[in-house]
């Protein structure tokens, strides 16, 4: 099995994405593994599938993320404190999402010039995402300032509303290069 690269994945009947970092640990990959009983078998996958799954799991989490902060946009609490409970869930996931886009640009060197000016665009379009995650995470703590008033917290939402449609363009952007 030398020198075939395995993707992230797996096939079990409780989860149907589980990762097993037993397998390859010395170069701290994931490994698929199809579970039936006792029996593991390993199973190869293209070398395209790991930055595939990768968007797919970005995808995901902006989806919710989105759905999530238009949810709280349209909240009004009355306390600080359930401003904070809240936004907890939210606040999360951009973390997440920071991660998964580190994590994807972090990847194998160019090989043709073609390649690195696509890299270099999507290493630009990630730092976007990160400066707007991190300007939208700033919003999610200040709604649960005790000292935000009602009129701030106003003000705070209406920049939160404008920092995910700048979020949402981002990615959309870095969606269409990944799909070229």
């Amino acid at each position: 099995m030398q020198g075939r690269q395995y993707g992230i994945g797996a096939l079990d009947r409780s989860n149907l994405l589980s990762y097993d970092r037993r397998v390859g640990s010395s170069q701290s990959q994931s490994t698929p593994i199809a579970a039936t009983g006792a029996a593991i078998i390993l199973f190869p996958v293209r070398a395209g599938a790991r930055p595939r799954l990768h968007l797919e799991l970005l995808r995901f989490h902006s989806v919710a993320l989105d759905r999530e902060v238009q949810g709280l946009i349209r909240q009004d609490f009355r306390t600080a404190g359930e401003w904070a409970r809240h936004a907890a869930t939210p606040i999360v996931r951009t973390d997440c999402i920071v991660d998964l886009l580190i994590a994807g640009t972090s990847g194998r060197p160019a090989v043709t010039t073609e390649e690195a000016r696509r890299q270099a665009v999507t290493v630009g379009l990630c730092d976007e995402l990160q400066l707007a995650l991190s300007e939208i995470a700033k919003s999610l703590v200040r709604l649960g300032d005790l000292a935000a008033g009602p009129e701030e917290r106003d003000s705070v939402l209406d920049r939160l509303a404008f920092d995910m449609v700048l979020y949402q363009r981002v990615f959309g952007l870095l969606f269409e290069l990944a799909e070229l």
